[in-house]
């Protein structure tokens, strides 16, 4: 039994594609690789608008047909998905449902990474949408932490590729940057540029916390008040 951490920022759970309202949008550019499975629910469909863009747009890969690559999208000229309709929003997503969606389509803009005993949930900056979350949303940068206990597998060979752990460590620096961060300053931009000299401090200690606790906290606990106070504001614009 071990127990396993899984953290989800509220930025992350209220994620929403805004389409039409959003100042882009993200279907276009991609390649798209469809599943054979996925690929037979589209040519199958009842729904004329999704059958002739199928027939005309998906087509099925020549050097490799295995069962994940069976078929790609191909792009309109403009470079938009021909699945994408004038309100921005996906054909697919309305007419079939979500679980229709290609995995690529299905993930993006979400990021996971998972470790032995961690997972962390994320979005992708490069979407207009968790950019604004991102900035603008003053909760955004809480987070949900979920702890569960897991069972180990005996069986599991000694050989095995292994993900790496998350070191006590780089816990406490995570935890120091999510603080920085979310410290309550006038501006954003001074909460980045704490955290810019407290990772450039971390580096000169060759990350080396543990050792260099008592000076490392001292750094914290300085620069959260600084932000409190509205004292780092002056030093980033000199």
């Amino acid at each position: 039994m071990k127990l396993h951490r899984e953290i989800t920022p509220v930025f992350y759970r209220n994620f929403k594609c805004r389409g039409e309202q959003c100042l882009s949008h993200c279907c276009r550019g991609w390649t798209i690789n469809i599943d054979k499975k996925t690929q037979k629910t589209y040519k199958s469909a009842h729904q004329i608008e999704v059958k002739d863009i199928t027939e005309k747009y998906l087509i099925p890969h020549r050097s490799e047909q295995h069962t994940q690559h069976y078929a790609y999208i191909a792009l309109k000229q403009d470079g938009d998905c021909p699945f994408l309709n004038p309100k921005k929003l996906c054909n697919i997503y309305l007419t079939l449902g979500p679980n229709a969606l290609s995995r690529t389509c299905q993930t993006y803009q979400r990021i996971e990474t998972s470790l032995q005993s961690y997972r962390q949930h994320s979005l992708s900056l490069s979407c207009p949408e968790a950019v604004r979350l991102v900035l603008f949303d003053p909760d955004a940068l809480k987070y949900e932490e979920k702890t569960t206990v897991k069972r180990t597998k005996i069986t599991e060979s000694v050989g095995s590729t292994r993900r790496d752990e998350v070191t006590q460590e780089q816990q406490i620096i995570q935890l120091f940057c999510r603080h920085l961060i979310m410290a309550h300053s006038p501006f954003i931009e001074d909460n980045l540029y704490a955290l810019v000299q407290f990772m450039i401090f971390l580096q000169s200690l060759n990350y080396r916390v543990e050792e260099n606790y008592p000076r490392v906290e001292s750094l914290f606990t300085t620069l959260v008040k600084e932000l409190t106070d509205g004292q780092i504001e002056s030093p980033r614009i000199n």
